[in-house]
């Protein structure tokens, strides 16, 4: 049953100012806790926040999430004469944060608390609400039932007719749109990433623009892909690329002759440490295809590459540890296969490996993830991809 299917289509915004990481593990459940936070609340003149409420909920938390009645998964409290709030242990996983004085100020943050340690919050700024505008494209499509919710908060409303929408008096911070949408008679889930500033309209298309396909390169992967803004978001469950299989989810286009492909990997959302994006070219779409590969990941950037269906998966060891965003590119000159990256978004190139692969005149090229598990939700977003015939 493809997971994706029956579950919501997920836009992530962060608004310009702010600091967001996008990791889409849930709160676990069962008896790991992590440590409580404590930190101070200021308003934008670096004065104290004085009883203003401070509520923490799920990171899939939406307004018609029945609240467990356990303070493990929700809490709620309110800051003190001094703007201090605490909040006691809580179970491992990844929550909003909401401070609100109910009026004007307010602030939503994303926390991590799987880690062993409470992140270091330090002092809290709240800023004014925002408004937040934008348009599902549907054209071409038959959709329907567009329900958008705020994730981390109880804020939700129905899209017009037309695709548009607009939420007033927003917390600011990291704001995630979780939208429900029926295409052609089926509810499906397209996991975004964009870019916006407040006030800005965004325009979600779910539908790829021709002639770009997506597949799953084995039945153990489940993925899918929309244009945003530009922006390619790729979303899903691949639990990796090994010696005999290709578990991945994977966006590409055909191609023939010389060419290159190249694009900056501006996030790369996952709570496991073997997920990865990866720009590739491969002989076909079955999983054990002769393939060439630059990725990137936390530990920094590689090249893996399989010099012959059936044969074993090989890598270069890691570049430039951290180097998440990154420009990667990779190329074709006949049988040879070359890596890059760039530190300067394009302007000069660096060569990561160069490989003979002997390969069809026409190859499946693209771009895809992997998430390191079956159960491991993973988001990317390539931004400013570029084909470019090599002469």
């Amino acid at each position: 049953m493809n997971r994706l299917l029956y579950q919501y289509l997920l836009l992530f915004l962060c608004l310009q100012g702010c600091s967001m990481f996008t990791e889409q593990s849930k709160a676990k459940g069962g008896s790991e806790t992590t440590n409580g936070i404590t930190a101070q609340v200021k308003n934008p003149e670096g004065k104290p926040m004085v009883n203003a409420r401070v509520s923490i909920r799920p990171v899939d938390f939406v307004d018609t999430t029945v609240l467990a009645k356990v303070l493990s998964t929700h809490f709620e409290t309110y800051t003190d004469a001094q703007g201090w709030f605490s909040i006691p242990e809580m179970q491992s996983g990844v929550y909003f944060l909401e401070i609100n004085d109910g009026k004007e100020l307010a602030l939503l943050k994303k926390i991590d608390l799987s880690g062993d340690s409470s992140p270091e919050l330090g002092q809290l700024q709240t800023l004014p609400y925002i408004r937040v505008k934008g348009t599902i494209d549907t054209s071409g499509l038959s959709a329907s039932a567009l329900v958008i919710k705020i994730l981390g908060t109880t804020k939700s409303l129905v899209a017009a007719p037309s695709g548009d929408f607009q939420f007033d008096s927003i917390p600011y911070g990291d704001v995630c749109l979780q939208v429900t949408m029926v295409v052609n008679n089926m509810e499906t889930q397209i996991v975004q990433s964009v870019l916006v500033s407040p006030g800005n309209i965004v325009t979600i298309q779910p539908k790829l623009p021709s002639p770009w396909q997506q597949t799953n390169l084995t039945g153990n992967s489940d993925g899918n892909a929309a244009l945003i803004d530009g922006q390619f978001a790729l979303s899903g469950y691949a639990p990796g690329i090994d010696s005999m299989d290709d578990n991945a989810f994977f966006l590409y286009q055909e191609h023939a002759g010389d060419f290159l492909l190249e694009s900056f990997i501006s996030r790369l959302d996952s709570s496991t440490g073997n997920a990865f994006a990866f720009l590739m070219i491969r002989n076909s779409l079955e999983p054990d295809a002769a393939f060439a590969a630059t990725a990137t990941n936390k530990d920094g950037i590689f090249f893996l590459w399989r010099e012959k269906s059936g044969g074993r998966v090989e890598r270069t060891e890691a570049f430039l540890p951290d180097s998440l965003p990154a420009e990667i590119k990779i190329e074709r000159i006949q049988d040879s296969l070359l890596g890059y990256y760039s530190m300067n978004k394009g302007k000069t190139w660096t060569r990561i490996a160069a490989k003979q692969i002997q390969m069809f005149d026409t190859v499946f090229s693209g771009m895809g993830i992997v998430s390191g598990s079956e159960s491991n939700l993973t988001n990317a977003l390539f931004e400013d991809p570029v084909f470019e015939v090599v002469q």
